[in-house]
């Protein structure tokens, strides 16, 4: 059986440069272990440990460079930048000052730090005096009219202020989340109608955004309407089953499965300039995580941070932002300091038992979610990940009964359950247990009848066995429809046509599949069966060893390969039947 059809789907569940994965070999070679020999030898160290995220011994060696030669601009810059990100405000303060008043360039977000901190202070006139000289930046050119929104509040003029977030509205993006600070302005300033229709308008803009149902729904239990909040959560997870893990953050309503998560109506968002505007950049950097921009994130966050230091989503975003940088152990310290936030504590324990995993910490990850499905059994997501992280580990029967355990608390039509469905089936499938497996592959697929992943797997799945081909060919078709470039359906639809005797038609598509992925064992050693069967032996051959090169912890498939390569099990010599269509 070809697993690798599997990886295309995450089980359970949002622009700066990725660093390069670190070494021991790489932090050892850099590691502080003295005196730098001059201030350019300390700058470019703490240069390459910053590259490789290294960034105790980055903040090290640009100290000692700093104090070597305090007034290099580049020097400055970068230690702005490190005690920015590593949150040392203090120090990211006295260096923002300093490049701000030396008129050093590329420094945005230090003038975006200096007006944050003005707003802190309550001196709106200096922090809109800031705002107008903040330098170009992409980022910050979509910051700035919501921070302008906010102190034009902040002066008392709350209908003025969203009227300037009217006229700076452009692109179904910025429409949402303009709509949403108005709201939080207009309920800031008792103009309930004008907040119930912008709320309504950010909704209507965009409906699967969390903080906007946070918001919104928020807004409605806080008028006494916890019936539409609550139907508003279900209609969004319904829509998509990965919000329903941080549920207790954003709306809590009588209609929550666990009493735990229960409570009054929450604040609003914001309701000053301060809290708006590090509202208005928590936004902002969630929305550049979701796009890869995780460098700029973390210094929006940061800033952030330093007008609302309590907010414990804007600390879960830093535990995810350095979580993508594979900082699981700084991530794992921020979720430390969450832990006993009212409403957070759920997802809190779900994401620290998915960083305790990246840490392959995996007992301690057993053990904490065992304690989360035992506390609260009527939540899915604590089964889900225990069976995700049972499958990945091989105890297929256990995952099979923790995602059993998931579908029992959820109702026979929930659009949530096929997910689960499909993880059950990786796992009864693994057991060798077809006809379970089947089952509920075919389940899955009646919720979600063009999931190409769920296609292919199913599709695949009947050609590798030889059964129900020619619908397992247009399966896996309407899979490569949808996913044309994605290496594995490609090898799939190669791999039914030669189930199917089009030999010409599968070695087309298998040559392609090989292209788009080229170091897949499976992969090869269809085109290697492929081209063997029509006499191309030469080429088989070449194709055999290179699969057998790439399946070194696949014992099965190796000694499969090895004895095509012996001379045995060799595939017969066919000739392609072109009496049926050959391609989708």
């Amino acid at each position: 059986m070809n697993w690798r059809c599997a990886l295309g789907l995450g089980l359970m569940l949002g622009l700066g440069v990725m660093p390069v994965p670190a070494t021991a070999t790489d932090r050892a070679a850099i590691h502080p272990t003295g005196a730098a020999a001059s201030a350019v030898g300390a700058y470019l160290a703490g240069r390459y440990a910053r590259h490789i995220d290294d960034w105790r011994s980055a903040a090290a060696f640009l100290a000692d460079a700093l104090a070597r030669d305090p007034d290099t601009p580049d020097l400055l810059v970068q230690a702005f930048k490190l005690a920015l990100s590593t949150g040392d405000d203090q120090r990211a303060m006295a260096l923002a000052r300093r490049l701000v008043a030396r008129k050093i360039p590329g420094t945005p977000f230090a003038h975006l730090l200096m007006v944050a901190a003005a707003v802190k202070a309550g001196d709106y006139d200096d922090a809109t005096a800031r705002l107008a000289a903040l330098p170009h930046n992409r980022v910050l050119r979509i910051a700035r009219p919501l921070i302008d929104a906010w102190l034009i509040a902040g002066a008392g003029e709350p209908e003025r202020a969203i009227a300037r977030l009217d006229a700076r509205t452009s692109g179904a993006g910025l429409v949402a989340l303009h709509a949403l600070h108005a709201g939080l302005i207009a309920e800031a300033a008792g103009d309930l109608t004008t907040a119930a229709s912008r709320y309504r308008n950010a909704y209507r803009a965009a409906r699967d955004s969390l903080r906007i149902l946070q918001a919104f729904g928020g807004f409605l239990m806080r008028r006494g309407k916890p019936d539409q909040a609550a139907a508003l959560w279900a209609e969004a997870i319904e829509r998509s089953p990965e919000h329903a893990r941080l549920a207790p953050i954003f709306v809590t309503s009588p209609g929550d499965a666990d009493a735990a998560d229960r409570g009054a109506a929450p604040p609003p968002l914001a309701t000053s300039p301060a809290e708006g505007i590090a509202e208005a950049l928590f936004d902002l950097a969630s929305a550049l995580q979701r796009d890869r921009g995780e460098t700029d994130a973390l210094a929006l966050i940061r800033v952030s941070l330093v007008l609302r230091p309590s907010s414990g989503v804007a600390r879960l975003l830093v535990a995810d932002l350095y979580g993508e940088r594979g900082r699981h152990d700084e991530a794992l310290a921020v979720l430390a300091t969450l832990d006993d936030r009212p409403g957070l504590a759920w997802v809190v324990g779900l994401r620290t038992a998915e960083t305790l995993r990246a840490l392959d910490r995996a007992g301690e990850a057993e053990a904490l979610l065992l304690t989360l499905a035992r506390e609260h059994p009527n939540r899915i997501e604590s089964h889900t990940e225990l069976g995700d992280l049972f499958r990945s580990r091989g105890r297929y029967a256990e995952a099979a009964a923790a995602y059993t355990a998931a579908l029992d608390v959820l109702p026979a039509d929930s659009a949530r359950r096929w997910p689960i469905l499909y993880g059950r089936a990786l796992a009864h499938d693994r057991m060798g247990d077809w006809n379970r497996a089947e089952t509920d592959l075919e389940a899955a697929l009646a919720r979600r009848p063009d999931h190409p992943i769920l296609l292919n797997y199913l599709g695949y799945s009947w050609a590798d066995r030889g059964i129900h081909l020619p619908r397992a060919r247009r399966m896996i078709a309407r899979a490569a429809q949808r996913r044309p470039n994605d290496g594995y359906i490609i090898d799939s639809l190669g791999w039914v046509l030669y189930r199917l005797g089009d030999l010409d038609g599968a070695i087309t598509h298998l040559e392609r599949a090989v292209e788009l992925q080229p170091y897949d064992s499976t992969i090869n050693d269809h085109l290697g069966d492929a081209y063997w069967a029509v006499g191309r032996h030469v080429e088989a051959i070449y194709q055999w060893r290179r699969a057998l090169t790439m399946a070194e912890d696949e014992d099965e498939a190796r000694a499969a390969i090895a004895d095509k390569l012996a001379g045995r099990n060799r595939p017969e010599r066919r000739v392609s039947d072109r009496s049926g269509p050959s391609a989708p």
